[in-house]
């Protein structure tokens, strides 16, 4: 057999008696070895271990520590995905919520922020509106962040079977416990005998906000469809009514009992907003839900005009790049975000300014912990493979917050806030449906579910 082909050979080996074959029927005395499965087929692995194997010793044993807890953290959350599979819950519960074309339905939705709790609601679409992928929706939500909050959303990817987009969306929240913890990036402090100046305090305080918003966008898509780049503008008008806390937990302040809000920007007018952003975002991730290549870019530029008393300039980046490590599912995903507003003090509101903490913005703080003129933010998140469709996650953010460029690193990287923590991630390769993420930063423990914590600005021009 010397002169045969690797694959001829292991045809031939394949079809050879096997030391661990069954004997013939006739035979009366049978010797019985015991073998391995692939050593019973004559597929004997080679021994020794490879050189990506060796490679992956030294990563795996300083992360084992980090993956057993992240699999005892979240092992209630596989089980009951197990389970889920395992009965076929999923396709049972499609079946009561959506039509027989799967493109409506009526569903229930939840989410959790520890600083906030509980927030319950229901959501209804139809994705297919008039034959051409057309999506409406409509929401409430009520609890957690919000008293209550109603939406409607209408948005084409092809308008009229061109490559042009269009976004409409109306909303209304009542919002009775924001949080509220003074400008800039300090550490929190005690509570001050009287009210303080935003900028030379950091006690957490809580106010009530109605806000109205109305968001108009539309634009073209060019390039490769699984690689698209999105040019647009978008239109905002925001309406804000805030008031001091009237209704909160015992131990929480009000805004006027912390602050002089005379010196909080806005708060005592009723706030109107017109913005006009441009928009450019280039998607080159090579799958939309659970990416191992490629890398995303979404920058945005434009302000509100001089129509009253508030004006001031708004602009944006963000860029992500996802790397294969090892088998695609060994991801290392790496972020870079920034966000400012230009103008004078007196005229940009405290609601508009840039803000970190929550669940896409410096994970393990509270929602909006900081805010003040230019936001600076970066991610080292780590992925790993736990089911078929969850994967687990480590991550690191370090973000700032700083009136000026020049105090970025002022104070070396001593001033940046950091938060680090794990979590999983419930997807596909064509989408993204849940991330839970448990997040530790000097602030404490907060635990955060969202879409995509990696995309800052997901909720530009429709944020809180």
């Amino acid at each position: 057999m010397h002169g045969l082909s690797p694959l001829l050979a292991s045809i031939i080996a394949l079809n050879q008696p096997s030391p661990c074959s069954s004997p013939p029927a006739d035979t009366t005395q049978v010797e019985v070895v015991e073998c391995a499965p692939n050593q019973a087929r004559n597929l004997i692995a080679p021994s020794g271990v490879t050189a990506g194997q060796a490679a992956l010793f030294l990563p795996r044993l300083l992360l084992y520590p980090a993956r057993l807890g992240t699999q005892l953290l979240f092992w209630p959350a596989r089980q009951a995905y197990v389970q889920i599979e395992r009965n076929h819950l999923g396709a049972k519960v499609h079946r009561l919520l959506y039509n027989d074309a799967g493109t409506a339905g009526i569903l229930p939705a939840a989410s959790y922020q520890s600083s906030f709790g509980w927030t319950v609601g229901l959501r209804a679409f139809h994705h297919d509106l008039f034959g051409g992928g057309e999506r409406i929706s409509a929401k409430v939500d009520y609890g957690g962040v919000f008293d209550e909050t109603y939406q409607v959303k209408f948005r084409a990817e092809e308008l009229g079977g061109r490559r042009l987009w269009i976004e409409s969306r109306a909303r209304f929240d009542e919002e009775p416990d924001l949080i509220f913890q003074g400008i800039g990036d300090a550490q929190l402090t005690p509570a001050p005998p009287q009210p303080a100046d935003p900028r030379t305090s950091a006690v957490e305080s809580r106010f009530e906000q109605q806000r109205w918003l109305a968001l108009f966008g539309f634009g073209t898509t060019f390039g490769e469809r699984s690689r698209p780049t999105r040019l647009g503008v978008i239109s905002t008008f925001n309406r804000r009514r805030f008031q001091p806390l009237e209704h909160g937990d015992d131990d929480d302040r009000s805004i006027d009992d912390v602050y002089d809000t005379s010196q909080v920007v806005g708060f005592s007018d009723l706030v109107h907003l017109w913005e006009l952003l441009g928009r450019i975002e280039i998607d080159h991730r090579n799958l939309p839900g659970l990416p191992w290549a490629g890398y995303r870019v979404d920058g945005f530029a434009g302000g509100v005009p001089p129509i009253n008393q508030y004006r001031y300039a708004h602009y944006g980046i963000e860029g992500t790049s996802y790397i294969n490590l090892y088998a695609t599912d060994r991801v290392l995903a790496l972020r870079l975000a920034l966000e400012g507003v230009a103008g004078r003090n007196a005229e940009i509101p405290f609601s508009e300014l840039p803000r970190l903490g929550g669940d896409d913005r410096l994970r393990g703080y509270p929602l909006d912990r900081f805010r003040d003129k230019i936001a600076a933010l970066a991610t080292v998140e780590y992925r790993y493979p736990v089911h078929q469709v969850i994967a687990a996650h480590l991550f690191l953010d370090v973000g700032r917050v700083v009136p000026e460029y020049e105090r970025l690193f002022d104070d070396g990287w001593s001033g940046w806030r950091k938060g680090y923590g794990a979590g999983l991630l419930i997807g596909s390769a064509d989408g993204q449906i849940l991330q839970l993420d448990a997040g530790f930063s000097s602030s404490g423990f907060h635990f955060t579910a969202s879409t995509d914590p990696l995309d800052a600005f997901a909720k530009l021009g429709k944020k809180l």
